[in-house]
């Protein structure tokens, strides 16, 4: 059996039918070996997105599919959990139900991305010949970008390969399995619409260009999109989840961090990371020369045609969707080779004069993409290397176990599948795309965003109050180097982990360190005030109208009480039982003047962002009976705040 296979690929003709599959067989075989091999020894997943997927998976394995998920508690997924890839989750069910859910996770990958290699190998030996078996292997070292979308478990993949039978099918005019697929398609992924509208676009080209009217060819993957939707296990919700992702994403597209590959690549980039494939594909032309077309095959040139050039545009405007373009560009040339009749012949024709040795161009060819691919590769170990003694692992591990059970965890939406799969006990507010919460909750989104850019003042309050989280993760490489600090700081904050990602929790007991009850100083009023019989009928700083948030916040925000961009003057009487030495820290968002019963004690001519830990600490020693302190806080001319925190962090009585 060895023996002819290796006969029939190194054989010029086409491949007989025992030979044919043979040859599909061992195309698996090696790709699944390769896979296996890149997977099995990288424990860590590289993409954050693939273990939201096997988060899910397991909690269907565990819990069924009855309702919304339990991890997910904020935004659209939270109330209408549409699954929009539930076949993709139910393929990876066995996967995590019977085997430890990551190495099933990289098996499941590894059968998907061999899948993909096995079915661009069997179309190009139908058409090509034998050597069309090594097609999918030039095509994952000479394009990088491709096969740097391989190594994410994403139903993007799945997709990927019902694109490839849909094309095929229509093809060669088999326009009924197009209803099969597309009804799989729509269950798989949540792009149904593109799915489709290369039919319709196909249908539009064979009427305009062949005036030939296939209704099928954009009728059939139409019913078969209706039919996947409304059989959907939660329907209708999945309608509404497409709407979000489909549709409003579009809307906050400019206001979110979507990620990078929803932009498209510069152009130097797209040259360095395809040279090889470029090359090649200017191999597979220059080594034909002209022959008699065939009656055969024009279908298929034309079908893989629009599809090539629908995700050719879309790969314009998003690097993504290279995963689509360049084997679909592959197969779109080599059925043009075959529908030309063209010859193959041992050489490669020069631009210029000349030609040279097919293989020598194919060695130059490789040579070239070789250092691409293997900074590449070298890129990838080092993302899904685990560390000495497994710490990367290990740290998600005891990360997961400082989650208490029910925890309302607040994260930031790129790194929360990571929590949800080592942490399923937890409920997260936001997950896999930031539109979901975007445009079901937007004051919501805009609290999240602000406390994870460090430019919310009190992140505790805004957390409980505005986002109903004690708990708050993420990790430390790309997190805000200010919002750590203010985390660090604040007398309401603990550290339940700390390692490759943080883990706080919002400690309430924390607030008895944050002075105040606060009067206004009257507008126009002397400063500093006399004494703290003053204060008396003063108007008293208003504070949060929830119960949630009076108990936890601290932030003395003057925006509350005016939003001029004057100083606004903040008075606290301070009784004392004995003699004291109290140690305060003043953190204001400008500059700011903090008083003792009329006497100065600090200016700071500059605010410092109102970070707690980051202001100026103050030793003030205090008699027995009243004390007036008051503050005068003024307005930041970088960010516009107003405000100040005033903590007391020691008291040592009888000092």
């Amino acid at each position: 059996m060895l023996f002819i296979l290796t006969h029939s690929l190194l054989s010029p003709r086409e491949p007989s039918r025992q030979a044919l599959w043979g040859l599909t067989l061992l195309a698996f075989v090696l790709s699944l070996l390769v896979f296996a091999f890149l997977y099995g020894s990288s424990p860590v997943i590289y993409d954050a997105d693939s273990y939201y997927h096997l988060a899910v998976a397991r909690e269907y394995a565990q819990e069924g599919m009855s309702g919304p998920l339990k991890s997910i508690r904020g935004g659209l997924l939270a109330t209408r959990f549409g699954d929009k890839e539930v076949l993709f989750h139910l393929f990876l069910e066995p996967f995590v139900s019977r085997l430890e859910p990551s190495l099933g996770g990289r098996l499941a990958l590894a059968l998907l991305g061999s899948s993909i290699l096995t079915i661009v190998a069997h179309f190009s030996l139908r058409v090509v010949g034998n050597w069309g078996f090594l097609i999918p292997f030039w095509l994952l070292v000479g394009s990088s970008e491709f096969s740097w979308r391989l190594v994410r478990l994403r139903p993007e993949l799945l997709a990927l390969i019902l694109i490839l039978l849909a094309l095929w099918v229509a093809g060669v005019r088999r326009y009924r399995w197009l209803i099969v697929i597309s009804a799989i398609f729509a269950l798989s992924y949540t792009a149904i619409h593109a799915f489709v509208g290369i039919f319709v676009i196909l249908f539009l080209v064979n009427a305009w260009a062949r005036r030939r009217w296939e209704w099928r060819l954009a009728l059939f993957p139409v019913v078969g999109a209706l039919i996947g939707l409304l059989i959907h296990p939660q329907f209708p919700d999945n309608l509404a989840v497409w709407w979000f992702q489909s549709i409003e994403y579009f809307r906050f597209k400019g206001l979110l961090d979507v990620g990078t590959e929803i932009r498209p690549n510069f152009t130097d980039v797209v040259v360095m990371v395809n040279l090889g494939w470029f090359l090649g594909l200017a191999i597979l032309w220059r080594s034909t020369e002209v022959g008699e077309e065939r009656d055969s095959g024009d279908d298929l040139w034309l079908t893989f045609g629009v599809g090539a050039g629908v995700f050719g545009g879309l790969y314009l405007l998003m690097s993504r969707f290279s995963l689509y373009f360049v084997p679909l560009a592959t197969l779109w040339v080599l059925f043009e080779i075959y529908r030309r009749g063209r010859r193959w012949t041992p050489w490669v024709r020069l631009p210029w004069r000349g030609r040279v040795r097919s293989s020598l161009a194919w060695c130059v060819c490789i040579l070239i993409s070789l250092p691409v691919a293997r900074a590449e590769l070298h890129r990838y170990r080092e993302r899904t290397n685990a560390g000495p003694d497994q710490v990367r692992i290990v740290d998600r591990e005891a990360f997961g176990q400082a989650v208490p059970e029910g925890g309302h965890v607040l994260a930031p939406w790129r790194t929360t599948p990571i929590y949800m799969y080592y942490a399923p006990q937890g409920q997260y507010l936001n997950v896999l795309d930031p539109v979901f919460l975007a445009a079901a909750d937007p004051e919501a989104d805009r609290i999240q965003r602000a406390v994870f850019a460090g430019v919310e003042p009190d992140v505790p309050a805004a957390a409980v109050d505005g986002l109903d989280s004690e708990l708050i993760a993420y990790p430390v490489s790309t997190g805000n180097p200010t919002l750590t600090q203010r985390l660090l700081g604040d007398p309401r904050v603990e550290v339940l982990h700390r390692g490759s990602h943080w883990l706080f929790q919002i400690d309430r007991s924390g607030s008895e360190a944050l002075v105040g009850p606060w009067s206004i100083v009257p507008s126009g009023s002397s400063l500093p005030p006399g004494n703290s019989g003053d204060i008396l009928g003063w108007d008293t700083y208003p504070r949060a109208v929830d119960a949630n948030g009076k108990t936890i916040e601290g932030y003395v925000d003057a925006a509350r009480v005016s939003t001029t961009s004057e100083c606004i003057a903040f008075a606290h009487r301070l009784e004392v039982a004995s003699e004291t030495r109290v140690t305060y820290e003043l953190a204001g968002s400008g500059p700011t003047v903090l008083w003792l019963d009329g006497e100065p004690v600090t200016q700071m001519r500059r605010g410092d962002g109102a970070v707690l830990g980051q202001g100026t600490e103050l030793s003030l020693r205090l008699v027995a009976g009243e004390h007036l302190l008051t503050v005068l806080s003024c307005v930041d001319p970088e960010s516009g705040r107003n405000g100040f925190y005033l903590v007391e962090r020691e008291n040592n009585a009888g000092s």
